[in-house]
């Protein structure tokens, strides 16, 4: 499983790879051999002053596995004048165009091309290379991908390390710290600002003493460092489930879904994990007050751009006339008023993150426009003549449903397409009484201006059989109120809204649809001292079936037959209203 490894941890092992053999003794001048295989490219240290033997048995110095590769194919010597021999390969050695004749040495100039069967090598000088470099995430989420399905097909093990240090701490010598720890054939990369990730190839029992020879040398370098571990296969077998252990363990983060909770965000919360990782564009969709703008924060602050911005725009909120200007900006005389030049939004938010909160309440024209954004990433000012290139990732919202907004011709198809690369639907509260009571908790602690008020057993009951519309704002505000109202005594059930919180969850047919909301009354006299469990016994089940049915007939009959509207109207999702009028067996009403 993964781990959280600290300064403290003991850790001694032996060291070995799996890609390159490290057998060596590391000279003072190195050498680079770059090896390109298919459509993959490996580095790979050598030193100088020793024979280097390359082929596809493991027992080589490096070992590169390809079928146009012989057991052992070619012998570098690094001594004074370096050359190379074929070793009675298969497939031969090519050098400057020319075959090699086997077990002949021959001069070989840095940067000159060698062929091995359908493998390339290019020895180089490390001296007049640049510093290694420091790869992005996409990157080595990539290459991460490709060693989980090698590994899938011919086994072992490898380790994802997620390492945590100060941000204010000089990032030179952070990295080069690193770079003395970690091998040649380790993947490194920027996770985020004061985090990086190595891919560590090698064995189960060896991923413990690279780690300690990383925490000896940022101790040597006085910095204090975290680090986590995540093992292939154990932790996950694929980059995403890796990436989300090692940064819960570092983070102290238990993800919902391991801790063996039964909440219906257990899922939907290891997957935001994963897609903050990612540059993908994000729509999140759910009922109003859920939690979607939560949510979204959440991916931000996973992701690497978590240092950048994170700008919250309310579509609904902006009007057409003035929205081209505030995102995109204009140039000077662009329009009356407009004195100086003005960069919009979206530029200002350069590097970071845009929330399109009510996405689908923008207007066809703005949807074109903003089609183009988010394709090119780039925006033209009002009265610019050339465009401009932004660096930033969308995330979009919306309570409506958008492929139904796509049929009625509201919403454009391709735009819908560009923002859900990834789709997340966050569950309705009626569909995650579990958290019911620590959220309510939570909000009275927040509400309380002394000591929490404690809530009774009869108000905690009223909060779990009510079906909340309103969702998770909803609970905010009845539970604020009850704060108030209790003066700083217990909450009890006459603290409580009932007169609104009719709607119970024991009125629910079983086996309810996901998405389906509570849409029965109870009494209209129903006083705030009343429990609302005991105003429906069970044997009325049959009895609020028909008025639920009837409910929804008068609905559709004051819609004039439109099921968005009158799904609206009841509180519930459109899917649910379906599923309701097949299970009551309504008439489905015809269209124009």
């Amino acid at each position: 499983m993964a781990e959280r490894i600290t300064p403290d941890d003991e850790t001694r092992k032996g060291l070995q790879s799996c890609w390159v053999s490290q057998r060596l003794v590391m000279g003072r001048d190195r050498w680079l051999l770059v090896v390109c295989a298919d459509d993959s490219i490996t580095t790979c240290e050598l030193p100088n002053g020793q024979e280097v033997v390359v082929g596809r048995a493991q027992s080589n110095h490096v070992c590169i596995e390809h079928t146009s590769i012989s057991r052992v194919h070619v012998k570098l010597s690094l001594r004074g004048d370096v050359t190379v021999a074929d070793q009675g390969s298969t497939n031969g050695t090519m050098l400057g165009g020319k075959r090699l004749e086997p077990h002949v040495p021959t001069p070989v100039r840095a940067g000159q091309v060698i062929q091995l069967g359908s493998v390339t090598l290019v020895l180089q000088r490390l001296a007049k290379l640049a510093p290694r470099n420091v790869l992005t995430h996409d990157y080595f989420e990539a290459r991460l991908e490709e060693e989980c399905a090698k590994r899938s097909r011919r086994g072992g093990a490898f380790g994802v390390m997620q390492l945590l240090v100060d941000r204010h701490v000089d990032k030179d010598l952070v990295e080069a710290a690193l770079h003395r720890a970690v091998r040649a054939q380790d993947v490194i990369a920027l996770y985020a600002p004061g985090e990086y990730e190595v891919l560590v190839d090698a064995a189960e029992h060896e991923l413990s003493t690279i780690t300690d020879r990383l925490l000896r040398a940022f101790k040597d370098d006085g910095i204090e460092i975290g680090i986590a571990l995540a093992r292939y296969p154990a932790d996950g077998n694929n980059a995403g489930d890796l990436i989300a252990r090692a940064h819960e363990s570092l983070h102290g983060v238990v993800s919902t879904a391991k801790a063996g909770a039964t909440s219906a965000l257990a899922g939907l919360d290891e997957l935001a994990v994963k897609v903050a990782a990612s540059e993908l564009s994000v729509l999140i969709l759910g009922e109003t007050g859920v939690g979607k703008e939560v949510m979204a924060e959440a991916i931000h602050r996973l992701s690497p751009r978590s240092s950048n911005t994170f700008l919250r725009l309310n579509c609904a909120a902006l009007t057409e006339s003035l929205v081209e200007s505030e995102l995109f900006g204009h140039t000077r005389g662009a329009f009356t008023g407009a004195n100086t030049a003005k960069a919009g939004l979206l530029e200002s938010a350069q590097g970071g993150t845009v929330f399109l909160d009510e996405i689908g309440e923008l207007s066809l024209t703005m949807q074109v426009k903003l089609l183009r954004v988010v394709e090119e990433r780039r925006v033209t000012p009002v009265g610019g003549l050339r465009s401009r290139s932004i660096d930033v990732r969308f995330i979009a919202a919306t309570n409506r449903d958008l492929e139904e907004e796509i049929v009625r011709g509201r919403f454009r198809q391709d735009l819908f397409f560009r923002l859900s690369a990834v789709t997340l639907v966050v569950p309705p509260l009626r569909e995650r009484t579990e958290e019911i009571a620590s959220l309510a908790e939570k909000f009275a602690s927040l509400a309380a201006k002394g000591p929490t008020p404690a809530m009774t057993d009869e108000a905690m009951q009223a909060l779990l059989r009510y079906g909340w519309p309103g969702n998770i704002r909803e609970l905010r505000n009845v539970v604020e109120r009850a704060v108030l109202l209790s003066d700083g005594n217990e909450i009890d059930v006459r603290h409580l809204p009932l007169e609104r919180m009719r709607a119970t969850r024991s009125s629910l047919p079983p086996e309810p649809v996901s998405g389906a909301a509570a849409i029965i009354h109870a009494p209209a006299n129903a006083s705030d001292d009343v429990d609302l469990s005991k105003t429906l016994p069970t044997s009325l089940h049959d009895d609020v079936r028909a008025l639920e049915r009837q409910r929804i007939l008068d609905a559709l009959e004051r819609c004039a037959g439109n099921q968005t509207k009158a799904a609206r109207l009841l509180g519930i999702s459109r899917g649910t209203l379906v599923a309701r009028i097949t299970e009551y067996e309504i008439p489905r009403p015809r269209k124009d």
